[in-house]
């Protein structure tokens, strides 16, 4: 069984029928987030910029019991405003880590991050987020 973020953005919505079956979808706001198309019973309230993405008790059991054996960590900031570096870095690093904390609580044997090219560079705070990101993930 899977866990991934990012299932609201671009590339995750394009990635969820193909998994939907096989997956848990940890989503901001989760059964509350207005115009969702998942199947509920699959979303886990999250919000990967908190520790082990303030996911409750009773869905961390519930994961578990699942067997939880891949994260596909797809959720990212991709804005490049100087103004909103606190943000984008809270979501693409400190979520990152989250996300890495949440994998090592749950025993997760599969971490898949979606990074990006521009990671090798460090122009503005999504490229040099992404990059602190991508350390981090080659650490773990």
């Amino acid at each position: 069984m899977r866990l991934m973020t990012g299932v609201t953005g671009t590339l995750g919505s394009a990635i969820v029928p193909a998994l939907k079956e096989r997956c848990y979808f940890l989503v901001r706001g989760g059964k509350d987030r207005p115009n969702l198309s998942l199947d509920y019973r699959r979303v886990i309230n999250g919000e990967i910029t908190r520790p082990l993405c303030d996911v409750s008790q009773e869905d961390l059991s519930l994961l578990k019991r699942e067997g939880i054996d891949k994260i596909l960590h797809i959720a990212a900031s991709v804005k490049f405003d100087e103004n909103l570096s606190e943000e984008i870095f809270a979501i693409n690093l400190i979520g990152t880590k989250n996300i890495l904390d949440l994998a090592e609580h749950l025993g997760v044997r599969e971490f898949h991050y979606i990074s990006t090219a521009y990671a090798s560079t460090s122009r503005n705070p999504y490229e040099c987020s992404k990059a602190a990101a991508e350390s981090l993930v080659k650490a773990s």
